[in-house]
């Protein structure tokens, strides 16, 4: 078994920890779609499907997952998340070509009545 499976199943016992703590509606909507991306140097790298997931689980659910990941692992587990940013910068930069693409009207027309 790899460390990336040991870990999985760490965090499968992890969330049915906080969905006992916390609540299923809780924990589903703040930790279900996470997936772990790597685990190296006892370091928890996950990632998000959103932005605003990724922020308010930096800033708010951190210590959380660093308590409950600690109670399983036999040394201090880093907790890592990555975000969607270069997917939002892709999707930005996509939106100004197609922003640059559109005609560029100056004059306004005057209304008739």
């Amino acid at each position: 078994m790899s460390y990336i499976d040991e870990i999985y199943e760490v965090w499968q016992i992890v969330f049915q920890n906080i969905c006992e703590k916390k609540g299923q509606s809780f924990a589903n909507l703040w930790f279900k779609d996470l997936k772990i991306n790597s685990f190296t140097n006892n370091t928890v790298v996950f990632s998000s499907d959103s932005e605003f997931k990724y922020s308010q689980l930096k800033e708010n659910h951190l210590p959380l997952l660093e308590n409950e990941f600690s109670h399983f692992m036999p040394c201090k587990v880093d907790i890592v998340f990555t975000g969607t940013s270069t997917r939002a910068e892709n999707i930005t930069d996509s939106i100004m070509s197609e922003e640059q693409k559109k005609p560029n009207i100056s004059r306004r027309v005057p209304l008739l009545l």
